[in-house]
């Protein structure tokens, strides 16, 4: 049997997020929190990650980046977390907005509740999906983190459109 692929049969899948690993700093992401989070030195790959704690407890604290949507299409968003002595969570969210930049709540997408990350956990990949609703014209992913103790360090996020379902 012979088979040949050609590079017009293999795509890479386009990452929608700008600086998704945190190595130009926090360019292009927007940084929230009682004490805004940081740019820490090494990550998963790379030499930086995004370095987020509550360090008053009850306050989440994050950042966001956003990407243009397509109503009705598919997206992925994946992000890998690390966690130090974090007496709380730490979690995605993948929500979407229309063209006025109004949230339309009850079409986030969250790993909270089912895919959390506390305590002293080394690299995990967290990962959400979701379809854009009707009227939505921009995606906004958040890395987040609420609770006392030790921080949270966040790397490698991606954002991709499913072509098929």
């Amino acid at each position: 049997f012979l088979f040949i692929v050609t590079a017009s049969n293999v795509r890479a899948e386009e990452n929608l997020l700008i600086n998704p690993g945190f190595e130009e700093g926090a360019a292009s992401w927007n940084l929230w929190g009682k004490e805004l989070p940081e740019i820490a030195e090494g990550g998963r790959t790379g030499k930086s990650s995004l370095k987020a704690q509550d360090v008053a407890g009850g306050y989440s604290a994050g950042a966001w980046g956003s990407f243009k949507a397509e109503q009705g299409k598919v997206y992925t968003y994946e992000a890998w977390v690390k966690t130090a002595s974090l007496n709380g969570e730490a979690w995605i969210e993948l929500q979407w907005f229309d063209g006025t930049n109004t949230i339309q709540i009850d079409d986030t997408v969250t790993s909270k509740g089912s895919a959390i990350i506390s305590k002293t956990v080394d690299w995990t990949k967290l990962r959400v999906e979701g379809c854009a609703p009707s009227g939505a014209k921009t995606g906004r992913v958040a890395c987040k983190v609420e609770g006392t103790g030790g921080p949270a360090y966040f790397d490698d996020a991606k954002v991709v459109k499913k072509n098929k379902p």
